[in-house]
């Protein structure tokens, strides 16, 4: 719209933002303006990551020099002597939000805090599906398998399975040497990646032993296919997660969330179609991110019997209320609070047995057992079936709960 006016685009190969999209939209403007004649769109690539770097700055000079003198100035940058703090503060204090007590994300976000609709459960589970954005893929699931690891009293198979056309997911599946009848099966989710707990002695043995199935998966994003660093190298990944792919989901109007959900379901179509299989009997384990993701499976997966849920992030409603938190972009579930809660979605599975174990807060440390007693008493005594919620108190042996599971 503003041609002939000469623009620099100035874009860096290692930013966050991927060069792809940069590149891909200076193509696309540049042939719009041939077409009219005047083409005056330039483009400068910088082998480096976000900020306005030197190289980037050399090149506005030329560029400026150009269409401001006629001639390109290439002469070098001319040294900078930075002013101090104080000499840049427009406030008081440096900060708006001190300086003029102003509203910051944090109290903007608790202001917009919504009271939840009563929605029927059907409704809910509408709500759910529609709000993270899951999908229920049809079909047998595509496998190809990566050879086992045999170990005392049973094998680990190793594979990865298609749950749509493109996204693959690495599996250990667990599966006892004395299976002599259809057996319980157990869906795994630890947010750290499935070889987590599959060592000697770890948890998952624990379940093979009590005479189940396990299959340890990593869903999209996680574990063995997890992003582990930003393009431009900075440790973005430490503090929000996947925050392009979390982003990118947002933007096609489905979340992380509901994509690895259906990553879950899938994971139980395998596990079902197996002849060594209970499938009345598939339950779910998750711990961390991963709890999350299983609670959101189970809700929309009516196979799923019973959901352990370990090192939860108590709810949602914890981080609009909490300053800081970390890693749980990937958690994201745009709107949710006008329809959900965590809770509510534990509350929801009744008469499915639900265990939720060292339930933490948006920093990932305890929450105080009173408090969460407070939080779910009133869903616990509307619940369906007596005993259908169980709060596990921290440092409980793990293998009580397992017990409890498989019975």
């Amino acid at each position: 719209a503003a041609a002939p006016k000469p623009f620099l685009m100035m874009s860096a190969i290692r930013d966050f933002f991927p060069i792809s999209g940069a590149r891909a939209t200076f193509a696309e403007v540049s042939q719009t303006l041939s077409r009219l004649g005047t083409n005056t769109l330039s483009m400068f690539e910088a082998d480096d990551g976000h900020g306005y770097t030197l190289p980037r700055r050399q090149a506005a000079y030329a560029w400026l020099g150009k269409w401001l003198k006629g001639s390109e100035d290439n002469q070098p940058e001319a040294p900078v002597v930075l002013e101090s703090e104080e000499q840049l503060q427009v406030t008081a204090s440096g900060q708006v939000a001190t300086s003029f007590n102003s509203e910051t994300v944090f109290s903007l976000n608790l202001k917009r805090l919504p009271k939840r609709e009563s929605l029927l459960r059907s409704d809910l589970e509408m709500r759910v599906r529609d709000l993270t954005g899951y999908t229920r893929q049809q079909g047998p699931v595509k496998v190809t398998p990566y050879g086992s690891i045999q170990r005392a009293h049973y094998r680990i198979d190793k594979f990865i399975y298609q749950t749509e056309p493109g996204i693959f997911v690495p599996a250990l599946l667990f599966v006892p040497n004395t299976a002599k009848q259809p057996l319980p099966a157990i869906v795994y989710l630890n947010g750290k990646g499935k070889a987590v707990d599959a060592g000697p002695n770890g948890e998952i043995e624990q379940l093979v032993s009590s005479g189940a199935i396990v299959l340890s998966i990593d869903p999209r994003g996680m574990g063995e296919t997890a992003v582990t660093e930003a393009p431009d190298g900075q440790r973005y990944s430490g503090f929000f997660g996947d925050y392009a792919d979390s982003m990118l989901a947002v933007l096609q109007r489905k979340t992380l969330v509901g994509m690895r959900a259906t990553d879950v379901s899938r994971a139980v179509d395998l596990l079902a179609a197996r002849n060594d299989v209970n499938s009345a009997n598939i339950y779910g384990v998750g711990k961390g991110a991963g709890a999350i993701i299983l609670l959101h499976a189970a809700t929309l997966d009516s196979r799923i019997q019973r959901v352990v849920l370990n090192h939860m992030t108590v709810s949602f409603e914890s981080i609009v209320r909490s300053r800081i938190h970390q890693d749980l972009y990937e958690s994201v579930v745009p709107g949710v609070l006008a329809s959900y809660d965590l809770p509510d979605l534990v509350a929801m599975l009744s008469p499915r047995r639900v265990w939720l174990i060292d339930a933490v807060n948006p920093l990932g440390n305890p929450v105080n057992f009173q408090q969460l007693e407070q939080l779910y008493a009133p869903l616990m005594a509307r619940t369906m079936a007596p005993k259908a919620i169980q709060l596990v108190k921290r440092l409980e042996p793990i293998n009580t709960v397992y017990k409890q599971l498989m019975q």
